[in-house]
Protein backbone atom coordinates (compact mmCIF):
# COMPACT_ATOMS: atom_id res chain seq x y z
CA UNK A 1 0.00 0.00 0.00
CA UNK A 2 1.56 3.59 -1.19
CA UNK A 3 2.13 6.10 1.51
CA UNK A 4 0.50 9.44 0.53
CA UNK A 5 3.03 11.84 0.73
CA UNK A 6 4.11 14.30 3.52
CA UNK A 7 2.11 17.06 4.27
CA UNK A 8 3.64 20.38 3.17
CA UNK A 9 3.91 23.38 5.06
CA UNK A 10 4.52 27.04 5.03
CA UNK A 11 5.89 28.29 8.12
CA UNK A 12 5.92 31.86 8.56
CA UNK A 13 8.27 32.72 11.54
CA UNK A 14 7.15 36.19 12.87
CA UNK A 15 7.21 37.94 16.03
CA UNK A 16 4.71 40.35 15.06
CA UNK A 17 1.27 38.38 13.67
CA UNK A 18 -0.69 41.43 12.85
CA UNK A 19 2.33 42.02 10.38
CA UNK A 20 1.67 38.75 8.56
CA UNK A 21 -2.22 37.15 9.69
CA UNK A 22 -3.59 38.76 6.32
CA UNK A 23 -0.77 36.95 4.36
CA UNK A 24 -1.41 33.45 6.45
CA UNK A 25 -5.16 33.82 5.59
CA UNK A 26 -4.35 34.45 1.54
CA UNK A 27 -2.51 31.31 1.13
CA UNK A 28 -5.05 29.28 3.56
CA UNK A 29 -8.11 30.64 1.58
CA UNK A 30 -5.59 29.39 -1.63
CA UNK A 31 -5.46 25.90 -0.11
CA UNK A 32 -1.86 26.24 1.23
CA UNK A 33 -1.16 25.04 4.56
CA UNK A 34 0.38 27.89 6.15
CA UNK A 35 1.40 28.45 9.76
CA UNK A 36 2.87 30.65 11.76
CA UNK A 37 5.18 30.81 15.18
CA UNK A 38 5.51 33.81 17.10
CA UNK A 39 8.31 33.15 19.83
CA UNK A 40 11.65 31.86 17.62
CA UNK A 41 12.60 29.29 20.28
CA UNK A 42 9.07 27.54 19.92
CA UNK A 43 9.70 28.24 15.82
CA UNK A 44 13.47 25.97 16.43
CA UNK A 45 11.52 23.23 17.70
CA UNK A 46 9.06 23.30 15.07
CA UNK A 47 11.92 22.98 12.51
CA UNK A 48 13.61 20.71 14.08
CA UNK A 49 10.52 18.28 14.74
CA UNK A 50 8.64 18.49 11.32
CA UNK A 51 11.68 20.16 9.02
CA UNK A 52 10.96 17.35 6.05
CA UNK A 53 7.17 18.78 5.82
CA UNK A 54 8.32 22.41 5.61
CA UNK A 55 8.01 23.33 1.82
CA UNK A 56 8.59 27.16 2.07
CA UNK A 57 9.97 29.14 5.02
CA UNK A 58 9.22 32.81 5.67
CA UNK A 59 10.69 34.48 7.88
CA UNK A 60 11.32 37.81 9.54
CA UNK A 61 14.69 39.33 10.56
CA UNK A 62 14.06 41.53 13.57
CA UNK A 63 12.50 39.20 16.41
CA UNK A 64 13.77 38.93 20.05
CA UNK A 65 16.89 36.12 20.67
CA UNK A 66 14.94 34.13 22.17
CA UNK A 67 16.89 31.29 24.76
CA UNK A 68 18.46 29.95 21.82
CA UNK A 69 20.38 32.90 20.86
CA UNK A 70 22.45 35.05 22.83
CA UNK A 71 21.83 39.33 22.44
CA UNK A 72 25.20 39.74 21.41
CA UNK A 73 24.67 36.82 18.65
CA UNK A 74 22.00 38.74 16.87
CA UNK A 75 22.94 42.29 17.32
CA UNK A 76 21.17 42.75 20.27
CA UNK A 77 18.47 40.90 19.22
CA UNK A 78 18.23 43.11 15.61
CA UNK A 79 19.40 40.13 13.53
CA UNK A 80 17.17 37.16 15.14
CA UNK A 81 16.13 36.40 11.79
CA UNK A 82 19.32 36.34 10.10
CA UNK A 83 20.79 33.65 12.72
CA UNK A 84 17.94 31.28 12.56
CA UNK A 85 18.57 31.59 8.60
CA UNK A 86 21.99 30.26 9.03
CA UNK A 87 21.02 28.03 11.48
CA UNK A 88 18.44 26.33 9.13
CA UNK A 89 20.57 26.34 6.35
CA UNK A 90 23.06 24.16 7.57
CA UNK A 91 20.41 21.43 7.91
CA UNK A 92 18.26 22.40 4.74
CA UNK A 93 20.73 24.17 1.85
CA UNK A 94 17.79 23.59 -0.78
CA UNK A 95 14.93 24.92 1.36
CA UNK A 96 12.87 27.78 -0.20
CA UNK A 97 12.87 30.77 2.29
CA UNK A 98 11.56 34.37 1.63
CA UNK A 99 12.93 36.95 4.13
CA UNK A 100 9.81 39.01 4.91
CA UNK A 101 10.99 41.92 6.51
CA UNK A 102 10.54 45.79 6.81
CA UNK A 103 14.62 45.50 7.20
CA UNK A 104 15.55 48.43 4.67
CA UNK A 105 19.69 47.88 5.37
CA UNK A 106 20.58 47.60 1.90
CA UNK A 107 23.88 45.54 2.90
CA UNK A 108 20.94 43.07 4.58
CA UNK A 109 18.98 42.90 0.97
CA UNK A 110 21.47 42.45 -1.28
CA UNK A 111 23.22 39.34 0.65
CA UNK A 112 19.46 37.72 0.68
CA UNK A 113 19.00 38.87 -2.83
CA UNK A 114 22.47 36.74 -3.87
CA UNK A 115 21.77 33.75 -1.54
CA UNK A 116 20.54 30.44 -3.25
CA UNK A 117 17.02 29.67 -2.57
CA UNK A 118 16.40 32.82 -0.90
CA UNK A 119 13.96 35.67 -1.95
CA UNK A 120 14.12 38.89 -0.12
CA UNK A 121 10.78 41.10 0.46
CA UNK A 122 9.39 44.15 1.86
CA UNK A 123 6.61 43.89 4.45
CA UNK A 124 5.32 47.43 3.81
CA UNK A 125 5.44 46.70 -0.01
CA UNK A 126 4.22 43.57 -0.76
CA UNK A 127 0.33 42.55 -0.51
CA UNK A 128 -0.86 39.53 0.56
CA UNK A 129 -2.12 38.17 -2.91
CA UNK A 130 1.30 38.97 -3.95
CA UNK A 131 3.47 37.14 -1.69
CA UNK A 132 0.76 34.30 -2.07
CA UNK A 133 1.40 34.39 -5.82
CA UNK A 134 5.22 34.16 -5.44
CA UNK A 135 4.86 31.37 -2.64
CA UNK A 136 2.68 29.39 -5.59
CA UNK A 137 5.26 30.11 -8.04
CA UNK A 138 8.22 29.13 -5.80
CA UNK A 139 6.20 25.74 -5.04
CA UNK A 140 5.40 25.39 -8.40
CA UNK A 141 9.22 25.62 -9.66
CA UNK A 142 10.22 22.93 -6.64
CA UNK A 143 7.91 20.16 -7.70
CA UNK A 144 8.65 20.61 -11.43
CA UNK A 145 12.63 19.81 -9.90
CA UNK A 146 11.55 16.69 -8.80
Amino acid sequence: MAHPPPQQIVLFVDDEPEWVESYVDELKARTVDARLERNIDQADQFLQKKLEHIALLILDIMMPPGRIFSQGGTERGLRTGVKLYEKIRKNAPELPIIMLTNVRDEKVKERFSHEPYCWFLNKRATLPHELADKVQAILKSKKNEK
